[in-house]
């Protein structure tokens, strides 16, 4: 069957973005056709992206497309271009338009499945945008199930299990197996109809999977991690080859958590975060073995130096908490600094309910440091209307800490125990606080109906009424 590939471009347009640049494409890029390889064109198109040349290697990777239509490569790497801009809908669309003209390819209709998959798990704006009147999550599952009834007589894909060191061959991760086994969890466990954050099996399930992955890797010594680690280190740079080096450094780092070796799972946590630091895992982790071994002041480098690159919200929050943190544990720091970011917070990002109560709690703690126990109090009251409505364990143990630093302040902390007794005992719900806060504060409301299931909030509880009784 022949195909226009001008035709097949044009028809694919992408929905919102078009391909208008087509017409100057030629003397743009033109030569390098002339002149270059594919596996050169998506070397050129990789690098674009990676030094953030984002609309020059969309439009390389669509030329590549026009020249070499069934060549999946560069869809998946306009794909990744796409993903790096928080362009979703783009990638959604990308597949929907390619498999007008490749209708029963199993590849497409893996990734037209997964993209349909990972938007119905929690990106609502997307989902609106769309507006589609039937199920996302089952119109994955017949995606995949007829990508699995076309894989063994389909062909298409030849071009794409070359080895390509530009970009990841996708076609491991396009398993139709795998994906319908997804779509099972996800309907069994309502994982696309109940917040995250509110949904106990959803939780149980993470556990689960964590338990599963730790129990890998605490099997393996620290010697042979670290033996494996530097036989991928000396062969040649590519991308799967990055991707264990990163899996081995984490693999390390866990073990060395659980062994309490703090120095040494700085020392790779160091070593992980400087070969990557675009890759959130190896910057949270990073944190974490910062914080383990007590180097808060690489932790406020650390997080000063991403929220001078990110410069969003949530990375301005990262650097607040660490220069809290920071005071808190030893005493260094400009408090002044840290009350100016504060209050600057709201006139310079957008607020989110979510980003709202965070700096409230940052807030919280930052008026127990200076014993602004009056601040506290006001404070206590608006974080109590903040959470009533949610059901976030999270947040229930922060204004429980945020409760008990007040009561500790004023010198009644048997106030805050009674509470925490109460909550833990899981008996009355009808403890009221009227002496110093209003009888609107959440001890009254939400707490009256409240529990927390899982067993790390729980603990967390019991530790902050060992702290209040040691005070």
């Amino acid at each position: 069957m022949k195909h226009s590939r001008r035709g097949f471009i044009q028809k694919s347009s992408l929905g919102l973005a078009g391909f208008i640049f087509f017409s100057t494409t030629p003397s743009v890029f033109g030569n390098i056709f002339a002149s270059q390889s594919i596996e050169e064109m998506l070397a050129e198109a990789s690098n674009l992206k990676k030094s953030k040349d984002y609309l020059q290697a969309e439009n390389l990777y669509r030329s590549i497309i026009e020249h070499y239509p069934t060549d999946k490569r560069a869809y998946f790497g306009l794909r990744k271009t796409f993903l790096v801009q928080d362009k979703f809908l783009e990638a959604v669309r990308l597949f929907e338009n390619v498999l007008q003209n490749y209708p029963r390819d199993p590849i497409f209709l893996n990734q037209l499945a997964k993209e349909y998959t990972s938007i119905s798990l929690g990106n609502s704006k997307v989902v609106e945008q769309l507006n589609y009147n039937f199920s996302l999550v089952d119109k994955a599952r017949e995606l995949y199930q007829l990508a699995k009834e076309n894989s063994s007589n389909s062909d298409i894909g030849v071009a794409f299990m070359r080895s390509a060191s530009t970009e990841e061959n996708p076609s491991t991760s396009n398993n139709s197996d795998v994906g319908l086994k997804k779509i099972e969890i996800i309907i069994d466990n309502q994982l696309n109809q109940i917040d995250a954050r509110d949904n106990l099996k959803a939780k149980e399930l993470l556990l689960s999977n964590r338990s599963v992955s730790r129990s890998y890797e605490i099997n393996l010594s620290t010697e042979l991690l670290i033996a494996r680690l530097n036989e991928l280190k000396v062969k040649p740079k590519n991308i799967q080859r990055d991707k264990f080096i990163k899996r081995t450094y984490r693999e390390l780092i866990y073990k060395l958590f659980k062994d309490k070796d703090y120095t040494r799972s700085y020392q790779y946590a160091n070593e992980l975060y400087t070969f990557d630091k675009k890759d959130v895992y190896s910057l949270n982790l990073y944190k974490k073995a910062c914080l383990r071994s007590k180097r808060y002041d690489t932790m406020e480098s650390l997080t000063k130096e991403n929220d001078d690159v990110q410069k969003t919200n949530w990375s301005r929050i990262g650097y607040i908490k660490a220069l809290i943190l920071r005071y808190e544990k030893s005493n260094v720091g400009n408090l002044t600094t840290i009350n100016n970011l504060l209050n600057s917070f709201e006139t310079t990002y957008k607020i989110t309910p979510s980003t709202l109560i965070e700096i409230n709690y940052l807030k919280a703690r930052f008026y127990t440091i200076k014993k602004d126990y009056n601040a506290l109090k006001s404070l206590l009251n608006t974080l109590s209307d903040n959470f009533i409505g949610t059901r976030n364990s999270h947040n229930l143990v922060r204004y429980m800490a945020a409760f008990s630093d007040y009561y500790i302040g004023i010198g009644k902390k048997n106030e805050a125990i009674t509470l925490i007794n109460s909550f833990l005992s899981n008996s009355t719900r009808d403890y009221i606080v009227t002496e110093e806060l209003s009888n609107k504060i959440l001890a009254v409301s939400a707490l009256k109906s409240y529990s927390i299931s899982d067993y790390a909030h729980q603990k967390e509880i019991i530790n902050l009424k060992r702290r209040i009784q040691a005070t």
